[in-house]
This record gives structure tokens, sequence and C-alpha cells, in this order.
């Protein structure tokens, strides 16, 4: 089991409903719904008619969504005939509200299947390795923070103690859009850290924080 604090699982959800509305998946919830096709809702909006819809209020469903003031609609109750001559009823979403939890379904379950392969592999006991003795490899331990002052010294501090020779050990910190000490108590703690600052709300996610960071050293290398 994973605990996190109530600072901390905010942002996660936060990174989770920006890889959402990531247009890109956005895009591909919406292929996908307009391949199953299906019938319409009661406000007469089709498969075929969604995509303009879409284009004259993205950015406010877009933004109720991030506010949490989005609302579904009811879905529309139709009978299914059975097999055995009875009938079953069955909800039909709007075609938006089908693309929004289309959207939703992707990105969470990729979600959970990495947290439950963590979990998992938390409780399978490897094999002893015999030990290498020639370590010559060079690692670099990459940390995105965002105000983790209370955390990221004792993080850095056990990279450190790992049992791998210290010269062969880079530790880059990304501090990202910090407000507090932890540019400070990273660089104190022997780290490189580079700050990155980030005014779209969309950008201010670790993935986003990595793909910057991995431009940096593409950049320096060239």
């Amino acid at each position: 089991m994973i605990y996190l604090s109530s600072e901390r699982k905010e942002e996660t959800d936060m990174e989770l409903l920006e890889e959402i509305l990531n247009p890109e998946n956005l895009n591909k919830a919406y292929k996908k719904v307009y391949q199953n096709k299906g019938a319409s809702w009661v406000d007469g909006i089709t498969v075929e008619e969604i995509a303009d819809y879409i284009k004259e209020n993205k950015e406010r469903i877009t933004n109720q969504i991030r506010n949490r003031k989005y609302k579904p609609q009811p879905v529309r109750r139709v009978q299914i005939p059975k097999e055995n001559g009875k009938k079953r009823n069955l909800g039909i979403p709007t075609v938006m509200d089908r693309i929004i939890q289309q959207a939703m379904v992707w990105i969470l379950t990729i979600y959970w299947v990495y947290q439950l392969i963590v979990s998992l592999c938390s409780l399978v006991k490897l094999k002893d390795k015999p030990l290498v003795e020639e370590k010559d490899h060079k690692f670099m331990a990459i940390l995105p923070a965002h105000n983790e002052e209370n955390v990221i010294g004792n993080l850095i501090e056990s990279l450190k103690k790992q049992d791998y020779p210290a010269n062969l050990i880079d530790i880059y910190v990304i501090a990202d859009n910090c407000t507090d000490n932890t540019v400070k108590i990273a660089k104190e703690a022997g780290a490189i850290v580079l700050e990155r600052k980030e005014d779209d709300p969309k950008k201010r996610t670790k993935g986003a924080a990595l793909q910057w960071f991995l431009k940096q050293k593409i950049k320096e290398k060239s």
C-alpha cells in the first residue's frame, strides 16, 4: 500500500488529470468512440456531429473537468432484447461523456497497472546473484521535485549510500517550479540541481519535467 500526504495526493491527482486532458489522449478517445459509433442521446448530438461540438466547447469542458465542476449528463435508458425473450435495461451516455470516459479509462488503467506491478515486485524475493566485482558503469539518478524540502535531503543521502562507487553516480534534481528550500537543500546534499520554471499549469507534471531535463542534456551533448 502506498500512502501519500494530502499535498502530494493532490499533486498526483492533478498530474493524472492533466494526462487525461492531454490533447493526444482525448483525440485517441474520440477516435475510439467514433469507431464504435452508437446512438446519440436526447441532446441530439451524434457521433458524426461531435467533432464540431468539441471545437466550440473544448475549453469550457476541459476547464470544468480541471476545476471538478463537470457533471455528466443523465444516461438515455433503452431496452435490449435478451436470448430468453426478456429485455434488459441499458444506459447510454452522451457522446461527449463516452469520450471523457474512454480518456479516463486508458490513463487510469496504465496508472493502476503500474502501481500493481510495483506492489507485486516488492513482494517477490529475487534469487541471489553472484556479486559483480567490476563496477565501471556510470549511472545518472534523476529526481523531479516540486516543493520537496522535507524529503529531498534524505533521498539524496540514501542514493549516495548505495554500494557503488560515488564517482560513477551523478545525482540530478529537477527543481520544478519550487517555491520552498528544495534547491538549497539539494545543493547542500551534493546533487546537481537544474531549476525549471513553467507558466503553463498543464505542463507542470513530472513527465514534462523529465522531458525538459532530457532535452537539456541532449543540447549539452550536441
